[in-house]
């Protein structure tokens, strides 16, 4: 069984692999719209209607920002415009986390259940925390 896992993965990987040396641009495409889709799929399937929307409303401004930013010629306003939605975005997303990180903490000591007894506070602040910390560093992967 192990042995067809493994030839299994090597065999799929090989022409990724392949197909991403010889065509970056329609991997990356094809790549992204396979991220979303799937995304969309379970979120729906899940009825996390308020997940989609912010996800929807978080896309359209970043495709707002890049399509200011890839308009030729590029408007004088338009460098401010980029560098305030990144730092807009990341001290968003570093105070998230700290929030997070902050819920956890008062979990561990209690002091949540002094304001309500559900069990999945700490669930809550533990995912609070890893996606705001992961999403705040977006700017610096998209650079590399």
């Amino acid at each position: 069984m192990v042995l067809i896992l493994m030839v299994a993965l090597i065999g799929v990987q090989v022409p990724l692999l392949e197909w991403r040396k010889r065509r970056p641009k329609a991997f990356t495409y094809v790549s992204l719209a396979g991220l979303v889709t799937a995304l969309l799929a379970l979120a729906v399937l899940a009825g996390l209607t308020r997940f989609v929307t912010i996800g929807f409303l978080f896309a359209a401004a970043n495709g707002w920002v890049i399509f200011r930013s890839s308009r030729r010629p590029i408007s004088s306003n338009t460098p401010k415009l980029v560098y305030r939605w990144i730092a807009v975005i990341y001290q968003l997303s570093y105070a998230l986390g700290i929030f997070g990180y902050v819920l956890m903490v008062l979990t561990f000591f209690g002091v949540t259940a002094l304001f309500t007894d559900a069990p999945e506070v700490f669930g809550a602040a533990i995912t609070i925390m890893f996606s705001a910390f992961t999403s705040a560093f977006w700017p610096v992967t998209l650079s590399k």
